[in-house]
């Protein structure tokens, strides 16, 4: 995208983000649906301080993604959450203790898992998991190679987070859809289910934009090796998460993936920056710091629902809020690992841009009559 374009793209989403958050609870469903969902991440914290988890931060975001207006939906995408994150862990664990691979093998090793699991993502009918499999995949692999005496646990911990996060958004959204939602819409109209996808297997488009996700993964575990003073599984979740686009955008997937780069980079930002500014502000106050959550969890809900085609940045504001936010223990808040979540987001973006455009551009010129 040239940078004309992105300034242009810029400026449109920083007024359509302020013409969105002035609507604020004049629509009565999105208002219904934005507390759910802090209701779900304060459930999911509350449930990952008492579990004693890692990364509470990761609890909290499963109650705030898998949440729908349908309990039913809720948990089809729960189940489907926790099922790829037990694949993901499982492989992952099996992998690194039944396997004496170097750091170079395992750089290719997670290169190769990375672009099968985003391939299938793309054209997969539960693409949902395979990018659970392949998120956890990289997470644990790349903790490994930062600190391996702590495998299982950072393993484990991680299904743990998700099944937590997940066990609050549906008991909310159960109580919400037999509860509120039946008292204010007592006839909701039955929607007709989508029909799955039915792509075939070999989707040449989607191979070679997996594999530019995968190579992007494999330089990024190479890098772990060194001294990185970041949470480098952010990372690896920004390139999972900015590689997945719609299928049918596969032939224009370098305005896509920009689109979504600038989406994702803009949201990050904002909501690692305001999470910063409130982790400074309260002062390691307990109430201070749930009243900022509260804060960051509206304002990203209410943008990810919004009419304007901005969701998408909302849901990474949302994501990078929540992991700088919500400290891990409470009883001592520490802003510095905040910092180092929302620099290894960062670092995603360093290392797949550069990554995805000089790839597109060898492909271009390999291949003149394809482009």
């Amino acid at each position: 995208m040239p940078l004309s374009q992105a300034l242009s793209e810029f400026r449109r989403l920083l007024r359509d983000l302020a013409g969105d958050l002035r609507q604020f609870g004049r629509d009565r469903r999105r208002l219904v649906d934005e507390l759910e969902t802090l209701t779900s991440v304060l459930l999911a914290i509350l449930l990952g301080h008492l579990a004693g988890v890692q990364h509470v931060g990761w609890a909290a975001f499963s109650g705030y993604i898998v949440m729908r207006s349908d309990v039913r939906d809720s948990c089809a995408r729960g189940c489907l959450r926790v099922l790829g994150t037990c694949i993901g862990a499982a492989g992952a664990l099996l992998v690194l203790r039944h396997l004496q691979l170097n750091p170079y093998e395992q750089a290719g090793l997670l290169g190769t898992v990375g672009s099968i699991t985003l391939y299938l993502t793309l054209v997969g009918r539960y693409g949902y998991a395979w990018l659970l499999g392949g998120l956890t995949y990289a997470m644990v692999v790349l903790a490994s190679l930062q600190a391996p005496d702590q495998l299982e646990q950072y393993a484990l911990s991680r299904l743990l987070e998700v099944a937590l996060g997940t066990s609050a958004c549906v008991l909310v959204s159960a109580l919400s859809t037999y509860g509120v939602r039946a008292r204010l819409w007592p006839r909701v109209p039955t929607t007709v289910a989508s029909a799955p996808r039915t792509l075939g297997v070999w989707q040449p488009l989607a191979l070679r934009h997996a594999l530019q996700g995968g190579l992007a993964l494999a330089l990024l575990a190479l890098g772990a090796t060194g001294k990185i003073e970041v949470d480098i599984s952010q990372a690896a979740i920004t390139i999972l998460a900015v590689m997945v686009v719609p299928f049918n955008g596969l032939s224009s997937a370098g305005k896509a993936v920009s689109r979504r780069l600038l989406h994702r980079m803009l949201g990050c930002l904002l909501g690692g920056g305001l999470a910063a500014i409130l982790l400074l502000v309260s002062q390691e106050s307990l109430w201070l710091t749930l009243a900022g959550v509260a804060l960051g969890v509206l304002i990203g809900r209410h943008l990810e629902n919004g009419p304007l085609g901005i969701g998408y940045l909302g849901m990474q504001f949302a994501l990078a809020f929540l992991v700088v936010m919500v400290p891990d223990h409470y009883d001592h808040i520490d802003p510095v690992a905040g910092m180092a979540r929302l620099g290894g987001i960062l670092l995603g973006f360093l290392v797949l841009e550069p990554v995805y455009w000089i790839s597109t551009w060898l492909i271009r010129r390999l291949s003149p009559s394809r482009t």
